[in-house]
């Protein structure tokens, strides 16, 4: 759905393949990521090939991560995502997974797409290839390392949920900063949330105020002007004492996790926040209600 008709895509996918270790939703996400980057690189007309194979790297193949420069050896299996776009400035392919650096003008993008694709494929050991060269495009290629036995048998019989998919639920994001209010939506967006994002908290409780029964989790940074996070926090649980509240929060002598937890709220985290157990934890908010 997020590609248009005037993309071609081609698939070339290896049968047989051995396991790896990976939450499925976070490849949906890793996938979704490079597909929007491809489009947006080729103005939505080209082609994006998406590969899966398995590959055998020794030294003397000489690869190294794009983003942690660490020198690759091993049996992986290989997503890659390559696009017949301009390719990708070698002074911008230095920077391409720092946080909130971005090539797309204002609104088009907050820079932490592939910030937060090399943040899930490290998370797993993993590793992220880009090879490109200017005016024939790029390849994001995504190094799982294969799981062996006695990890896949863990797996298989353990009862953690893994599950971190939405099902339409509303997610009210409150953050003055812009990019991350971005960044929060694309991310929830991404797995099957419905979002509200607002920059100014009393907008925020507006729109709660006038839809309060539809809001199923609200999302709040802590240092906004006007209206901090807690006291969005309170004045949202004064009408819906049920409502799970997660809140953000770079530093703060106001409150922390102990604190937040004794007023009620679902959850804290600091920033920047992880958002696999951010993503975790909106799930087991919204299961217990």
């Amino acid at each position: 759905p997020i590609l248009p008709s005037t993309l071609k895509i081609r698939l070339q996918l290896e049968d047989g393949l051995p396991n790896v270790f990976v939450d499925p939703a976070q490849v949906d996400q890793l996938v979704m990521n490079l597909c929007i980057n491809a489009r947006d690189a080729m103005a939505e007309r080209g082609v994006i090939e998406i590969d899966l194979q398995k590959i055998n790297i020794n030294d003397s193949d000489k690869i190294v991560c794009s983003s942690c420069l660490e020198t690759i050896q091993g049996a992986y299996v290989e997503v890659s995502v390559a696009d017949t776009g301009p390719g990708i400035d070698a002074n911008k392919l230095i920077r391409i997974f720092e946080p909130f650096f971005t090539t797309k003008d204002v609104g088009e993008g907050t820079g932490m797409g592939l910030s937060m694709v090399d943040g899930i494929m490290h998370s797993y050991g993993g590793h992220v290839v880009v090879e490109t060269l200017l005016g024939h495009g790029s390849c994001f290629r995504l190094l799982f390392p294969v799981a062996d036995s006695h990890i896949a048998e863990v797996d298989e019989d353990s009862n953690v949920e893994t599950d971190i998919n939405g099902n339409g639920e509303l997610i009210l994001v409150v953050d003055d900063e812009e990019a991350i209010g971005f960044f929060l939506e694309e991310l929830l967006s991404g797995v099957g949330y419905k979002i509200a994002r607002f920059a100014d908290a009393n907008q925020a409780l507006e729109f709660f105020n006038a839809h309060s029964h539809e809001v199923d989790l609200v999302i709040t940074d802590q240092t906004m002007p006007d209206m901090s996070g807690v006291e969005l926090a309170q004045s949202v649980l004064a009408e819906r004492s049920d409502l799970p509240i997660i809140l953000a929060s770079g530093y703060s002598s106001v409150v922390d996790e102990e604190k937040a937890l004794a007023m009620g709220l679902g959850a804290f985290f600091c920033k920047p926040m992880d958002t696999k157990k951010l993503l975790q934890k909106i799930r087991v908010l919204l299961s217990k209600r």
